[in-house]
């Protein structure tokens, strides 16, 4: 009877010492559940904050190119207006000849 009843203290110890492991690896697998939340959460964040640079990368770009061909738009209005203050300038230039020869 003694040894059943020490066997039986025995296996209540170890049933005890299981449980409390098993609370253990419960309380870890709901911490490592709850990080993995926060690491999904963070991802999609990321995630958005990436595809938002991205769009803003690309209308940048947009910009940019828009700009170039103002730009070049401008250097040819430029050229044009030069052009013409050389005409403007022989032309000028006619006319003092004409007084000076007066």
């Amino acid at each position: 009877m003694e040894v059943n009843n020490s066997l039986a203290e025995a296996s209540i110890e170890l049933a005890e010492s299981a449980a409390i492991a098993l609370d253990g690896i419960i309380s870890s697998a709901e911490t490592i559940s709850s990080m993995n939340m926060m690491i999904s959460t963070a991802t999609d964040q990321q995630s958005a904050v990436a595809n938002d640079i991205d769009q803003r990368v690309v209308n940048i770009s947009d910009i940019a190119g828009h700009t170039k061909d103002d730009a070049q738009q401008v250097v040819v209005a430029i050229n044009e207006v030069r052009n013409e203050a050389q005409a403007l300038n022989q032309l000028t230039q006619q006319f003092h000849l004409r007084d000076q020869q007066r």
